[in-house]
């Protein structure tokens, strides 16, 4: 996890009253930092906010202190916070749906970016949805990488009648959202391997290709089993981290 949130702004979800309780979002660490702490200073809709930057086991054990049971990260860096790292693809099945749904369109995309020649890493969500994540070389704008996500959404949403890109909840009508604003500055994503305050503590856990068919169960992929997957597995997001690519649009 440290490696995937290294300089990067989070977003960190408390539950200090257990799962079953309301969660609380924060931004701001404000009264909170300590003097070892990393952060990183946001500049937001004319003002600054001061993000704590996990950096190190003390961070962890600090936010796991503090029932910080949810990690979101920004898709990008302090020292280039206008600049993504990747482009999010977030496949968020249909109310009373599961991954299943999220599966065929998560399979068409790898198709897709083939044929595109570009890398792209999996893994759940943690609840029922697949993030994508497709690495980008430095020098992108979040107007890019939503202009991209937007573009490769409405060419799926053509050819799978189960898919739209409509962001009201009551429009849906049983079809997976495609979201592709995610890819804006100051969104976020849950982080690889930090877990959910949901039953079972399962885990945004990276993924194998070979791992995404009907059968996948994200509710395998929990705080209990993750340390010896990750004994055989090694880690999957790492690809996500390096040899970043441009995109198609930028090619000549």
């Amino acid at each position: 996890m440290l490696k995937a949130l290294k300089d990067r702004p989070l977003t960190l979800i408390h539950f200090n009253q257990g799962i079953d309780k309301p969660s609380w979002y924060q931004q701001d660490i404000g009264q909170q930092k300590q003097p070892w702490m990393t952060v990183v200073a946001t500049p937001a809709r004319g003002k600054t906010v001061q993000h704590l930057v996990a950096d190190s086991e003390q961070a962890l054990q600090w936010l796991a202190q503090n029932s910080v049971l949810e990690l979101h990260a920004w898709h990008s860096r302090a020292e280039s916070l206008t600049q993504p790292d990747w482009v999010v693809f977030d496949l968020d099945p249909a109310e009373g749906r599961g991954i299943d749904q999220a599966v065929e369109v998560a399979l068409l995309l790898r198709g897709m970016f083939d044929r595109l020649s570009l890398p792209c890493v999996p893994k759940t969500s943690g609840k029922r949805g697949i993030h994508l994540q497709v690495p980008l070389a430095k020098g992108h704008t979040f107007e890019d990488a939503q202009a991209f996500a937007i573009q490769v959404g409405e060419t799926v949403a053509t050819q799978l009648p189960q898919v739209t890109l409509e962001r009201a909840l009551a429009k849906r009508k049983g079809r997976l959202y495609f979201d592709c604003m995610q890819n804006a500055y100051g969104k976020t994503v849950v982080a690889p391997y930090s877990p959910r305050g949901i039953n079972g503590a399962p885990v945004s856990a990276p993924l194998r290709w070979e791992e995404i068919d009907q059968n996948l169960d994200p509710a395998k992929f929990n705080l209990r089993t993750m340390p010896a997957r990750l004994e055989k597995v090694g880690d999957l997001f790492e690809p996500a981290l390096k040899n970043g690519v441009r995109l198609p649009r930028y090619d000549k």
